[in-house]
């Protein structure tokens, strides 16, 4: 038995809590509780989600006190933490801090799987010390209770989600219940995974497996290592935080370990190129360069990459295989593979903008049939392979925006995706600033023909007046007309190199309020 969403709900500590969701199940089974502190969706909140290994099936808890005002960027903040396999948000403080509970947030949960809490509103009373001492105790009695960690972790593991089914969850739920460290290795000396106890624990393991390899026993005594043989042709160790391990928890864990294996190995016989896209963008670099050494590919010579986003995968096989072949006229080395719902392209070769933009529209015309379809792309140039971690993660950031920003492009650059989150951050800070500063587009917000027609000819159409026309469906003399009525009330020339720049983001901005 474990402790799920229900028997949370059951405690003292959430008397009058409501949930707020429908659809979600209470089913769910809770790991621990944690707290959202930081809850700007940015480059440090990026950068902490990269470096922190979170364990998964946790209940958070936020005020959501540094956006309280801002339903998108709350909205972004429940996709993150969905994505990090966390299972409800409990809201404290609403009507105190969080004005209310907007519906999007509701509906967003519900979509998500996830369950959404609210804490009795208008009672500052409350504190996250009741729940979170009351939770761990609860999950602290019930392991007392029910021993059985293989039963235990197989139920954790099928209760999750999809995204949270691999080996690394597994070991890191062994690691967290036992407090030992672990690392498995196949036939040819590659490190696989590994789950350190604790998280923040900084293990070589590569070079603690060359040096003990090669000798026969079960136990390092001086080591503290637990070293198994050809558990399903991969190797297994163990590394406990204290220095003994029980007989019982060492088979526990094997046992665990060979049915994970077993169950791995049916979807996966062999070490591959997906696995190296996987590793990095996962961030996983030692364990990149081995795979990459493995395949024979040459990391340092991955300079240039596609991300197809929202893919449709109904035939498999066959789409990607279309993309392989398309990105092959126009590139050599290439390393073209799924990655959820993604194809991410590594190549080698340098090409010209020309090129790209040509075979960004062959991908375009493949992918946007009715058999196959992806919504938007992105080319990007990389110093170094390992980048595309980041990167990824600040496309995942910013691609609703995108679209809202530059709803005429369906491929971008790295410059497009870092323009619209400074446009973003920027929106955020002026909404948080207790007194509203005038910006340069101000004469023309009650005028939406020329906003509109401002913002189509700076974020469009690169400054074309004929291709403004089209869009806007009038004649190019009456586009000349707008835009120099549009000077008249700035007072400046729109085209002023200096100025273009101040416009083209207020203009941006001005298409993320009208979102909200």
């Amino acid at each position: 038995m474990s402790v799920t969403i229900f028997d949370v709900l059951k405690l003292s500590s959430m008397r009058g809590a409501k949930v707020l969701t429908h659809k979600s199940s209470l089913e769910q089974i809770v790991t621990s509780v944690t707290v959202l502190e930081y809850s700007e969706t940015n480059e440090t909140q990026r950068e902490l989600k990269n470096n922190i290994h979170f364990r998964g099936n946790e209940i958070v808890l936020t005020s959501f006190s540094a956006i309280k005002n801002d339903v998108d960027a709350q909205c972004r903040n429940l996709e993150y933490q969905a994505d990090l396999g966390e299972v409800a948000v409990v809201l404290f403080y609403v009507g105190i801090v969080m004005p209310k509970v907007h519906q999007r947030l509701i509906d967003l949960a519900d979509e998500l799987g996830m369950v959404l809490v609210c804490m009795p509103q208008n009672d500052p009373t409350l504190a996250y010390s009741d729940i979170i001492t009351e939770t761990l105790n609860s999950i602290f009695n019930d392991q007392l209770k029910h021993p059985n960690l293989v039963v235990e972790v197989l139920k954790n593991f099928s209760n999750m989600p999809d995204r949270g089914k691999n080996i690394e969850t597994i070991m890191q739920i062994v690691s967290n219940r036992l407090k030992v460290s672990l690392a498995i290795f196949d036939s040819k000396n590659i490190l696989l995974h590994e789950a350190n106890w604790p998280r923040s624990e900084k293990i070589n393991w590569i070079a603690v497996y060359k040096k003990d390899r090669d000798k026969d026993f079960q136990k390092l005594n001086n080591e503290n290592i637990v070293l198994k043989n050809s558990i399903q042709d991969f190797m297994l160790l163990i590394l406990p935080s204290s220095k003994n391990i029980s007989e019982v928890k060492e088979r526990q864990i094997v046992q665990i370990m060979e049915i994970a294996l077993r169950i791995w190995q049916e979807s996966k016989t062999y070490i591959g190129r997906a696995d190296l896209i996987e590793t990095l963008i996962m961030g996983q670099r030692g364990k990149a360069r081995q795979i990459a050494e493995r395949l024979n590919v040459k990391m340092e010579s991955l300079k240039n990459a596609w991300i197809i986003k929202n893919v449709l995968k109904q035939d498999n096989s066959q789409q990607i295989e279309v993309v392989r072949e398309i990105s092959k006229i126009f590139a050599n080395n290439v390393i073209c593979e799924y990655y959820n719902d993604n194809i991410i392209i590594l190549y080698t070769k340098k090409l010209k903008l020309y090129d790209i933009l040509q075979w960004g529209k062959q991908l375009k015309e493949c992918l946007s049939g009715k058999r196959f379809k992806a919504s938007i792309s992105y080319y990007i140039n990389l110093a170094d392979i390992n980048e595309i971690s980041e990167i990824f993660s600040l496309t995942e950031m910013v691609k609703k925006d995108l679209q809202v920003v530059f709803p005429q492009k369906q491929i971008f650059n790295l410059q497009d995706f870092t323009f619209v989150k400074e446009c973003r951050e920027l929106q955020r800070k002026r909404n948080n600033q207790s007194i509203q500063v005038k910006n340069i587009i101000h004469p023309l917000v009650s005028k939406q023909e020329l906003m509109r027609t401002l913002a189509t000819y700076l974020l469009d159409t690169q400054a074309n007046v004929i291709k403004t026309a089209n869009l806007e469906y009038v004649h190019r003399n009456t586009i000349k007309y707008r835009l120099r009525r549009i000077n008249d009330l700035l007072g400046i020339s729109i085209d002023n190199p200096i100025m273009i720049g101040y416009l083209t983001q207020e203009v941006a901005i001005y298409r993320l309020n009208k979102l909200k």
